[in-house]
């Protein structure tokens, strides 16, 4: 049997539609699918289970949903039938209006000022059940033990031409000065300690 899927793929088999009634947890990737899964199930509510996602979206996603990111949060609160919206993006830097010709888009002078924690952050304060540190813990576990390298972050990482001018960047993402493949393990020691801060201190 095939199946002509909407993204131009034709597989032999494809994983079943998921049914549920209480609740659905949909991202990018399985592993923050399964971390919103099981905030769910320990009690917590969906801002807890969105807070755990976006911290582990943060980890086998980095170049789209990483701490140093922004974002908008709209949530809606079924108890009072409202919905909100958390403006989650940072101020441009202060000398950022000196630029003239060119934005740099490599290091840490292409960064805008991060806000994506400080609103997933006051989310979870203002709609939160659990504890902070109970929603990054999986997240920390997995960026200090390791996740196996992603098919999309395979591919993001074969067009990164200048990955290997940072070593810092090769430190995670590459071995004998190779960026690594689709299944290889990649542990973030410093991200997992970032992580730790943030869940001890907000």
């Amino acid at each position: 049997m095939t199946h002509n899927l909407p993204h131009g793929k034709n597989l032999g088999s494809i994983n079943p539609n998921m049914v549920g009634f209480k609740a659905s947890v949909v991202t990018n990737h399985w592993l923050a699918s399964m971390v919103g899964r099981d905030i769910l199930n320990k009690g917590g509510n969906a801002f807890d289970a969105a807070c755990a996602v976006s911290f582990m979206l943060g980890v086998v996603e980095p170049q789209m949903s990483g701490i140093g990111g922004d974002g908008f949060i709209m949530m809606f609160d079924k108890s009072d039938e409202k919905v909100s919206v958390i403006n989650a993006t940072g101020p441009a830097p202060e000398l950022s209006n000196q630029i003239k010709d060119s934005l740099n888009y490599k290091g840490i002078k292409s960064s805008s000022v991060p806000g994506l924690v400080s609103g997933v952050i006051k989310m979870h304060q203002t709609k939160g059940s659990i504890p902070l540190g109970e929603c990054l813990r999986p997240a920390i576990t997995a960026a200090s033990e390791g996740i196996p390298l992603s098919e999309d972050q395979d591919s993001s990482l074969k067009i990164e031409s200048e990955m290997n001018r940072f070593d810092s960047s090769m430190k995670i993402w590459g071995k004998n000065n190779i960026l690594k493949s689709f299944g290889e393990k990649i542990i973030n020691q410093d991200l997992a300690k970032t992580l730790s801060l943030i869940a001890d201190n907000g």
